[in-house]
């Protein structure tokens, strides 16, 4: 969006900030803290002067007022130099406390004696602690005046050089209750300063400028500590910083941008309708990173201009929100960007939202901004604008993990997400966004004004709404003439099945810009002020139209209108079929894809459970319930490459019809061939070294899932070697299950090598060497596509590159007129299989081949693995069968006749595979057709639950432990081994636990070996007893896969549901001696002894005859 010019105050300030500069530089000297860059000189009756610095105007934004007030720089930039006589120094220095000795500062109690230990803390890089024992009343301000200056003594100074850790007892921080509207920050954070707070509770603290508590010019941490309630009318409720952020722990709760009491009505207060104002927690303008347990609940900014908004966290420049190594998501819930707190209706949907700023949680500047959000739990948030938790501005670019977005809802467009006009939007099969259960409802729109017209409607798009370029290319028809998106129907759950079937569900007017109503200032040059920004066509109505996906979503403006200075588009639309190019916007709905609910909904809970990163019950007055975007937005991790194999055509050239399973790529990069100076992390491959596999995180990684390095050539060098992978959930660093198809991610720009390791079955390994450079992200486009280019090989080889249609790279192979195939587990080689080949007979019956080279007239096909192969299997490598001596063309097949142990057997069409083997000049072919020659097997497994006795409720509070024995024989004499096997929780390393199911309460165990199973529980989770049961099993040798299930006591369990029992509190025993209970309870068992007895002397007297 345009920005408005600077406030009619900021002159005002600028002046009074001078001011404050020469009186607060005085005040550093008299307490004997230079200031930057002060120098004095020795000698009785010498003056010291004091040298100007960088102010804290360093930080200012766009916005026309400076960002950070210099009223808090004691040397701010412009500032007259002052001199004092060392006797005023001395007498100024009798008011406040010289610098306290260390130990003073492990137990502070007072304002004066942590502004000594804070400011006068060592300046050489050192680290300080101060700890907090109290809870520390703020100063107030005695002055009130726009020209009197903030007193130095209110203002705790982090110098440059010093690093400075607060810590805080129990109930320690500061207060600032009684302080008042302040006229600056607490703390102020020189460059090349460093504050880190680590504890303390920080409330009610106010400010007419920026950064209640602190302003940061150099380096903020935040690992941990409760900021609530703080207040600024300006920007940044807790923090406004330029520099450096990391928020990795604490509470932000209640803080708030409020310029005045009531922004809807008091139009005189020009911050009310100023931009780039916000951050009801922070307001950033340099590098925040927010990551792991940090919470951000009820903050709030009222300001409602154009980029005004962020209801947690304004940020322009650099932004990251991940979550922790372990999983943990940063939490942004109840935040909110309007002039009134948002309300709900009888049935839980937000209604009657009040103007606002952008993004309720978040919202990133323009101004060639980046964003990486990667992490993250948003939850109702509301935006009095666009984007309910995220808004991303123009001229910004962000990339967006593998997020979940449902039960969100817009007042008009793209109740989960939304593209202004000038928006774009891709996707990668790596990561990209579930849609689903979202809405669009009119009651979210406060403004009475916003009516459809002619025939319209104002709703359009439950999921996703995207507006043509009308609007803005009407403004500037040489800057905005299109807009796209990549659609998808599957999600990053599994990349093989559609997740979804997009339906078309309405359709936004050409004209509509979906963001610029009536309450928004008419800056004049745009089009459509008012209620046409939100007008719709009801056609095509949900679900009468389907939308063929995958593809790109191109939107265009038509070369029939003129643009504000008369010019006419010159656009020419490209020829579609209606689902690809339009010259309207365009409104979606997706259709959760299932036979039944059950299916459907086990596919939502997928994608909840799974995603890095979820947007629910966020809502937003006009568009993007959940996310709104006027930039760019990569809707997968950083940094994508791909590449498929293939076989070579009849032509010697890469055929994409054929593509090839099975090879090993191999990829290296030296230490100074990689982009530095693009880097989120350290210097490494990865482009964020936080979204690494969790094995990827040890001391030793496995070089087949992670980047490893060592010296080669005296030059440090990277090396990772990547497995197609063949099916969904396989580990490794392919993304793309399709065969042959390889999608690695997370690369750090640079320039690599990649080449062929393991050349797939049956076809001869190349030699050539392939340049791979990947691009660093630019704020505000698209990202470019990764290159791959053929940099050296022989002659002969040089024809096996190509590119594809979509422009990946096509890397060719030629058969080695050899037979070979591959056993996988989905993802990597395993043993033990047997098979035979068998030929089609002229009357179409099928004979077993045993004349293969090392057969000796034997059908069966052993796996070798061994150095020397003397069987019909040539290959040495476990998985891999290469056979010899076919020689004759013809129809063959191969037939599995023993599966791998611990892997069921296939049923009787999947153990089959035809192929062909042609003959020509000599030269011996292989051509598998439709089929594959990486074959996988489904690993023999058994799963079951957890559940509540009494509810039949899943147990996920904690995890259980068991004890899996496998016997010989069914009556259990005979144990062959033994496994204890862990509950697997989501969002951990499963590796030692046996389980390989992370859904917390139920438990998978795979590869069970043929045998009689016994099962018992050996720990329970916390709070029930542990079951006593012992629960059967068989898995029989050859059997197919079905489901195993358990039984006890010759009972079947239903769903393989273990029952534990809640523990009881038990009674407390009676003391001091027996009552009348215990009396009766004695008696009558006294009384029912008494009567067996007699029973049994009756008895014997009948026998003897003496009855």
């Amino acid at each position: 969006m345009n920005t408005l010019g600077d406030s009619a105050a900021t002159g005002r300030r600028r002046g009074a900030h001078a001011i404050a500069a020469m009186a607060a530089a005085a005040a550093m000297l008299a307490v004997g803290i230079p200031a930057a860059g002060a120098v004095e000189t020795a000698g009785a009756e010498t003056e010291s002067t004091v040298a100007a610095s960088p102010s804290q105007s360093s930080s200012a934004s766009n916005d026309g007022a400076t960002s950070a007030p210099s009223s808090q720089n004691p040397t701010a930039q412009g500032a007259t130099p002052k001199t004092q006589k060392k006797d005023s120094q001395k007498k100024a220095a009798a008011k406040v406390a010289a610098p306290k000795a260390a130990g003073d500062c492990a137990a502070v109690r007072t304002w004066d004696v942590l502004k000594s230990c804070v400011d006068g803390a060592a300046t050489d890089g050192s680290a300080t602690t101060v700890t907090l024992a109290a809870s520390i009343e703020v100063p107030t301000d005695t002055t009130d005046t726009e020209s009197t200056p903030l007193d130095q003594n209110h203002v705790l100074y982090v110098n440059n050089g010093a690093k400075i850790t607060l810590k805080a007892d129990d109930g320690a921080g500061l207060d600032g209750t009684r302080s008042g509207g302040r006229k600056g920050s607490v703390i102020y954070v020189y460059p090349g300063g460093s504050l880190t707070i680590a504890g303390g509770t920080y409330q009610s603290i106010g400010t007419k400028e920026r950064g209640a508590v602190i302003m940061n010019d150099g380096t903020v941490n935040v690992t941990g500590g409760t900021f609530r309630n703080n207040t600024s009318a300006v920007s940044g409720g807790v923090i406004s910083s330029s520099g450096t952020v990391s928020v990795t722990g604490g509470t932000f709760t209640g803080n708030g941008q409020s310029p005045a009491d009531d922004c809807s009505t008091d139009a005189t207060v020009e911050q009310c309708h100023q931009s780039n104002l916000g951050g009801g927690a922070i307001h950033s303008t340099g590098s925040l990173l927010v990551q792991g347990n940090v919470t951000f609940d009820g903050n709030y900014a009222k300001s409602w201009s154009w980029r005004a908004g962020g209801g947690a966290i304004w940020a322009s420049g650099k932004l990251w929100v991940k979550n922790a190594t372990d999983g943990t998501k940063p939490k942004f819930v109840n935040n909110y960007t309007s002039v009134a707190k948002p309300e709900r209706a009888a049935d839980g949907t937000w209604t009657d939202i009040q103007r606002g700023g952008a993004g309720g949680a978040i919202f990133l500047n323009g101004d060639s901004s980046m964003a990486w959000l990667t992490g993250g739990s948003y939850t109702n948030n509301v935006s009095g604008y666009l984007g309910g938790a995220v808004y991303t501005e123009e001229d910004s670019t962000t990339y967006v993990g593998k997020a979940v977005a449902f039960d969100n809802a817009a007042g008009h467009f793209g109740g989960g997400l939304w593209f202004c006009p000038s928006g774009n939007a891709t996707a990668s099969q790596g990561g990209n966004i579930a849609l689903f259960d979202n809405d669009v409802n009119t009651t979210l729109d406060g403004n009475t004004a916003n009516t459809a017209a002619d025939g319209n409607t104002v709703t359009a798009g439950d999921d996703l709404a995207i507006m043509n370029p009308y609007h803005k290319w009407y403004g500037d028809p040489n800057k905005f003439t299109s807009n796209s998106f990549h659609l998808l129907d599957t999600w990053f759950t599994d990349r093989s099945n559609p997740a979804v079937t997009w339906y078309r569900d309405g359709t936004p007017l050409m004209e509509s810009s979906g963001y610029f109503d009536s309450w928004l200032p008419d800056s004049g040059g745009w089009y459509g002020h008012g209620a046409i920004a939100l007008q719709a066509k009801a056609d095509p109505a949900y679900p009468t139209e389907k939308v063929t996906t995958p593809t790109t979503l191109n939107l265009y403006v038509p070369g029939t209108v003129h643009a504000a200075n008369g010019a006419a588009s010159t656009m020419t639309v490209p020829t579609g079929d209606g689902n690809t190019n339009f010259t309207t916007g365009v409104a979606l709905k997706a259709q959760v894809n299932g036979a039944t609910d059950a299916e459907r909904q086990a596919t939502r809970d997928e994608a909840k459970g799974s995603a890095q990163l979820s947007m629910s019950g966020n809502g937003a007055r006009l568009s993007g319930g959940a996310f709104g975007s006027n930039g760019v937005v990569i809707f997968a991790s950083p940094s994508n490459a791909t590449w498929e194999k293939t076989a070579v055509g009849g032509d010697g050239k890469p055929s994409a019809d054929n593509p090839l399973a099975g090879a090993v790529w191999k990829l290296t990069v030296t230490q100074t061939s990689l982009d530095t100076a693009s880097r989120s992390t350290d210097s490494t491959p990865y482009q964020d070294g936080d979204l690494r596999p969790a094995d990827c995180q040890v001391a030793k990684p496995d070089p087949y899932q992670c980047w490893t390095s060592s010296v080669v050539n005296g030059e440090k060098t990277w090396t990772m070697y990547v497995t197609d992978k063949t099916t969904n959930g396989a580990t490794g660093r392919d993304n793309n299950p399709e065969p042959g198809v390889v999608e690695v991610d997370n690369l750090a720009a640079g320039d690599y090598k990649l080449t062929e390791e393991t050349a797939p079955p049956g076809y001869e390994k190349s030699s050539n060497v392939y340049a791979m450079k990947v691009y660093a992200a630019e704020a505000g486009k698209l990202p470019k596509d990764t290159e791959i280019t053929l940099e050296s090989g022989p002659d002969a080889d040089k024809g096996l590159y190509a590119k594809a249609r979509d422009g990946h790279a096509l890397i060719g192979n030629r058969t080695n007129g050899k037979v070979s195939w591959e056993k996988t587990d989905g993802a990597n080689p395993i043993d033990g299989s047997v098979w035979r080949i068998e030929r089609k007979t002229d009357d179409g019956t099928w004979t077993a081949v045993t004349n293969l080279t090392g057969a000796d007239g034997k059908a069966d096909i052993t796996d070798c693995v061994d150095t020397a192969c003397t069987g019909a299997d040539k290959d040495s490598r476990a998985g891999w069968f290469t056979v010899e001596g076919i020689g004759a063309a013809g129809t063959y097949r191969l037939v599995e006749t023993q599966a791998p142990e611990g892997f069921w057997q296939p049923g009787d069409s999947e153990k089959v595979h035809e192929f062909e083997v042609k003959v020509s000049d000599g030269a011996v072919s292989t051509d598998w057709g439709k089929a594959s020659n990486v074959i996988a097997n489904t690993p023999a497994a058994v799963t079951w639950r957890k559940t509540d006795k009494d509810t039949g409720a899943l147990i996920t509070a904690s995890a259980s432990k068991w004890e899996l024995k496998r016997y010989s024989d069914a009556s259990h004499s005979m144990l062959k081994e033994t496994l204890a096997v862990t509950d697997c929780f989501p969002n951990t390393s499963c590796s030692g636990t046996n389980d390989t199911n992370t859904a917390a309460g139920v438990i998978t165990v795979q590869r069970l070996k043929p045998g009689y199973y016994t099962l018992v529980e050996t720990q329970a989770p916390n709070g029930y007893n542990v079951g006593d049961d012992t629960y059967t099993f068989v898995i029989e040798r050859d059997a197919t896969e079905h489901v195993v299930s358990l039984e006890t006591g010759g009972r079947q369990l239903d769903d393989n549901k273990v029952p534990n029992e809640a523990k009881k509190v038990a009674m407390l025993p009676f003391t001091g001696g027996m009552d009348g209970r215990g009396w009766l309870v004695f008696g009558g068992l006294f009384t029912a002894a008494a009567a067996l007895a007699l029973a049994a002397v009756n008895e014997y007297r009948k026998r003897k005859g003496l009855a």
